[in-house]
């Protein structure tokens, strides 16, 4: 796979990582975009998620291309496991194997995680819902009021898994799911005492799952509050990919507004954000347990189908985002909700609960009497001219929409082929049952499949080998640069257009047009980074650069290191220009500091001195009142012996007064500076970047990335399997306890 976030972020970050580790650097930092970044810490590396690691006998086997290979891989079996899931869920609700295929293959096919296959931790994390349900199930489930303490270890360790795959926002959403999932079971079947033991149990083992992924969670919770999301989300950046309502029309059929895998989708915004297609039939079974709801003799599991729709209606109008008053308010003024975008990815909570109601009403399907037998006779009759209306409209009216017509015609097959198997279900159960129980699902994974058999293009693995760029050695010396105009314009003009996703020759060249992240599989430094997260002062000074008219930017782009430029030209056709200018050392000293009080004052100061040029005779701004002013240092040092690798630089200095020394990399807390293996103070430097005193002489230095963040969290972990370990003694000592009180009782 390689579309979108597939090639752009998730192969380049694990093979960068793993081509540092075989040469003995740990992947703590990653020094070739945005001028230098946490690469562990960034939450979608998922680095510490264990299935994960499969792809390290993919890089063994064939570099790259072979962590592409296992990824893809890796997608199917999370795909298989949500669906898995969900039949496990389903079996603890008390629904039959036929009710258990029916909610499985909803949820592990449905376009919900299908449609979003390339964006990889969407699914990793997905995968884990039902299996987080059914572990929550063990405290309180609205269908049961039988509690089963075997199932507290596995919700700890579901929960660190899941918090570990990579994608916070899906994981808050399960998370809240579930809570609501035990609130209402325990208000159903316990006193208001036992409520407050089980909601407060659950939010004990959630957080022993918390635990085990502290090693991610922490550097990830550093990254958060040091990035440019350490606020939160601007409102119209995060009301972006709200639900579109006229979607809702796709849960009939997933291609009522084209499909960009056949190249004719035509809806709003991207298609995967609006996913929700979980077969016809799962949609009608779930709709059938709408009538138990409002009868006075009600079924067993009423009340959970109530929770069922409520709360996937509440999931509904959240993914509506700014279509409805509601969801800006909640935005405005509840936590959680100003974290994330995309409000759409709601849409779990409806997908998740229409899933469950069709596998728990799936064994309730009979053979339709009286005015039912009616209706669903009308029903194939109504089908058959829906069909027949489409097809004669796909061929006369060749002006509609693209894929309009034929997405009726698959409805319309689908609805027929759901009444009549209504209609041809057998009375008896016995063999011939059974037929008709494996024709129904045939026909269910068949739909599914067809919806969503186009929607994630493949390439030949070849794409994802370093010899693909030829002149990769000619860009080492300094990084290459995209403006934010043209990075936009060749990403989603040229190469990841939502209307079409099919593969086209001009993916070719998306390797020599050095998108972020591609880079990093040829080795070559980049001024960009298309990651989630990027260090706040970073983001504030590309932006300022990008503000800057492009004939007047070179001065500021050499200060970053920038030696190649990438430009658009007109047609989406990609020229690298090499700059007239020399681009700026990662080590530079400078004959004087100049002190400031705050990063405005900074960032001003800094853009203001660039301008002024003479690089070289220009102090360093430093954003500290303590540092030395008054002294003298040295117009001119030398620098030798540099060594640099993936998390440290070292070299030698030597020099006749006291220097100041500028490293042209990203300020990071965790960064260190030694003299002579004394530690020194280090500054932030001309806004974004670092810096630190050298005394006169000659001196050995070490910059190098030490962030106590990875320790604490690895200890936290540690803690987590503790914890794990205690919670796994209290369920098998309940276990044996509960088999010893069963053979007394057996003798007596």
């Amino acid at each position: 796979m390689y579309w979108g976030t597939a090639a752009l972020q998730f192969v380049p970050w694990r093979e960068f990582a793993y081509v540092q580790l075989e040469q003995g650097v740990l992947p703590l930092w990653n020094p070739l975009n945005g001028m230098g970044a946490p690469l562990i810490a960034n939450y979608q590396t998922a680095f510490f998620y264990p299935p994960t690691w499969l792809t390290i006998f993919g890089h063994w086997l064939a570099g790259a291309p072979g962590i592409a290979w296992v990824y893809t891989l890796l997608v199917a079996l999370h795909l298989v496991w949500a669906g898995a899931g969900m039949a496990a869920l389903l079996r603890s609700l008390g629904a039959q194997p036929f009710g258990q295929a029916i909610g499985g293959l909803a949820f592990g096919m449905g376009g919900y995680l299908v449609a979003r296959a390339s964006f990889f931790t969407m699914v990793w994390v997905g995968a884990w819902m039902p299996w987080i349900l059914w572990a929550a199930s063990g405290i309180a489930s609205p269908f049961s009021g039988r509690a089963e303490k075997k199932r507290y270890f596995w919700l700890v360790i579901f929960t660190g898994l899941m918090l570990s795959a990579g994608h916070a926002q899906l994981s808050w959403y399960i998370l809240l799911f579930a809570a609501f999932w035990t609130l209402f079971g325990a208000l159903k079947h316990f006193s208001f005492k036992k409520v407050i033991t089980s909601m407060f149990l659950f939010a004990g083992l959630a957080a022993a799952g918390a635990l085990l992924a502290g090693v991610q969670l922490l550097p990830t919770l550093e990254y958060l509050l040091q990035s440019q999301r350490a606020d939160a989300y601007e409102f119209t950046q995060a009301m972006t990919y709200s639900f579109w309502p006229w979607r809702l029309l796709t849960f009939l059929n997933a291609e009522m507004f084209g499909n960009p895998g056949l190249g004719d989708y035509w809806g709003y915004a991207a298609y995967w954000e609006d996913a929700v297609y979980i077969g016809i039939i799962p949609l009608f079974l779930a709709i059938s347990s709408l009538g138990g709801l409002f009868r006075k003799s009600r079924r067993p599991h009423s009340a959970g189908f109530a929770f069922l729709w409520a709360i996937g209606l509440v999931g509904f109008i959240f993914a509506l985002g700014n279509s409805t008053p509601l969801f800006p308010w909640l935005f405005r003024h509840i936590p959680s909700f100003d974290l994330f975008q995309a409000p759409a990815r709601w849409m779990l909570w409806p997908v998740a609960s229409l899933s469950i109601l069709a596998g728990l009403t799936a064994d309730a399907w009979s053979r339709p009497q009286g005015r039912a037998l009616y209706l669903t006779r009308l029903g194939v009759a109504g089908s058959i001219a829906v069909f027949s209306g489409a097809l004669i409209g796909s061929l006369m009216l060749p002006e509609l929409k693209p894929g309009l017509m034929r997405a009726f015609m698959i409805f319309a097959a689908m609805t027929a082929a759901f009444c009549i198997l209504s209609l041809t279900l057998p009375k008896e159960a016995g063999p011939e049952r059974q037929r008709w129980f494996l024709a129904v699902v045939t026909i269910l994974s068949l739909d599914l499949a067809g919806a969503g058999l186009f929607l994630n293009p493949f390439i030949d693995a070849h794409f994802y080998r370093p010899e693909v760029l030829s002149n990769a050695q000619d860009f080492k010396s300094g990084r290459v640069f995209i403006s934010a105009e043209d990075e936009y314009e060749l990403k989603f003009g040229k190469y990841l257009r939502f209307s079409d996703t099919r593969y086209s020759s001009e993916y070719n060249d998306i390797r020599a047009d050095m998108i972020p992240n591609l880079n990093l599989l040829n080795g070559i430094p980049s001024a960009n980074n298309f990651d989630p997260f990027v260090p706040a002062r970073y983001d504030a000074w590309l932006k300022a650069v990008n503000e800057i008219e492009a004939d007047r930017r070179d001065p500021y782009l050499a200060t970053m290191g920038v030696k190649a430029v990438i430009q658009l030209r007109e047609g989406f056709s990609s020229d690298v220009r090499i700059l007239e200018l020399e681009p700026a050392q990662l080590i530079e000293s400078r004959p004087c500091i100049q002190s400031v009080q705050n990063e405005t004052q900074a960032l001003e100061a800094t853009l203001k001195k660039i301008l002024a040029g003479n690089s070289d005779e220009q102090c360093i701004i430093i954003e500290a009142s303590k540092a030395p002013l008054d002294e003298e240092y040295a117009e001119e040092t030398l620098v030798t012996e540099v060594e640099t690798g993936g998390y440290w630089i070292k070299f030698r200095i030597d020099s006749d007064q006291p220097a100041w020394m500028r490293i042209g990399m990203t300020w990071y807390p965790g960064w260190q500076a030694e003299v002579d293996g004394d530690d020194t103070p280090v500054y932030h430097a001309d806004y974004v970047f670092s810096a630190f005193r050298v005394p006169a002489g000659s001196h050995e230095v070490m910059f190098r990335y030490r962030p106590v963040s990875i320790i604490a969290g690895a200890a936290i972990s540690f803690a987590g399997v503790f914890a794990a370990m205690l919670v796994g003694w209290f369920c098998n000592r309940t276990r044996n306890r509960e088999a010893a009180s069963s053979n007394n009782n057996t003798e007596a």
